[in-house]
């Protein structure tokens, strides 16, 4: 990668074509994977009342997302350009966990167990970049590319979750109702918001369809950890005993624009 970024190209010598672009916009996106390690959540979910399996699958499952990336360059000469990239991502996942309990019975019902959780993420990211080429062929259709990027990465996480004891009639109808003045009865909604700076830096390959446009795909990873976040219901500022790490993981496809 850092290879990329160098003048080493060169020794490459010139490009043989006339048309020598000064702006390249790249639009692409596709599957990201979040790398943050999930036990504490998990334990959490377990406190709440899930099951340790449901709550080792909906960390799982939400650690896989959709990421989306723009990002445009002016180029210095052939082999590197500076500009701004931006980037979105988004996963969110939803759980319910039921069982029955033992408790003292009311005549006529048993009693389960129910609990249910959602949750959304978002990260954006913004920041100044470099961006490097190099072509791989002689007719200059393939080339490799790179690009790295320190900026400004916001983060949002919108979640509730719900516990309850559910009361099962013991009549032919079975009909499932929450009794929602029940002391057991629970209901927690939170939105966690922060900001920090993120790095991103990604590699990738590319095929020139023409002197205009073309077509790439790249791997890329965001690093962004938050000591700090904020409640928005109670505008309260939480600090961290361990930061929030919300780095993933980019797989991306996408065009390339050259004018």
């Amino acid at each position: 990668m850092l290879l990329l970024l160098c003048p080493f190209m060169t020794i490459f010598g010139q490009q043989s074509d006339e048309f020598q672009p000064k702006w390249r916009l790249n639009i692409s996106g596709g599957l990201a994977y979040m790398l943050s390690g999930t036990q504490d959540a998990e334990n959490t979910m377990v406190d709440w009342g899930f099951s340790q399996s449901a709550a080792k699958d909906y960390y799982n499952d939400i650690k896989l997302g959709w990421q989306g990336n723009a990002d445009v360059h002016y180029m210095l000469n052939t082999y590197l350009g500076i500009g701004v990239k931006y980037s979105y991502f988004k996963t969110k996942n939803s759980k319910t966990d039921s069982y029955g309990v033992s408790l003292p019975t009311i005549s006529g019902y048993d009693n389960y167990f129910t609990a249910d959780m959602k949750e959304s993420v978002f990260v954006n990211y913004i920041g100044p970049s470099v961006y490097a080429q190099k072509f791989i062929d002689n007719k200059n259709k393939w080339k490799m590319t790179g690009l790295i990027s320190v900026g400004y990465a916001h983060y949002k996480n919108d979640g509730s979750a719900r516990r309850a004891f559910i009361r099962i009639p013991d009549t032919n109808s079975g009909e499932l109702y929450p009794i929602t003045t029940d002391p057991y009865y629970e209901v927690l909604e939170a939105c966690f918001i922060g900001n920090t700076v993120g790095v991103t830096a990604g590699a990738g390959v590319e095929y020139l369809i023409n002197k205009h446009l073309g077509i790439g795909f790249d791997i890329s990873y965001l690093g962004a950890f938050y000591k700090k976040l904020k409640e928005t219901n109670t505008n309260q500022e939480i600090d961290l005993d361990k930061s929030e790490n919300v780095s993933r993981l980019d797989a991306s496809l996408g065009i390339r624009a050259y004018f």
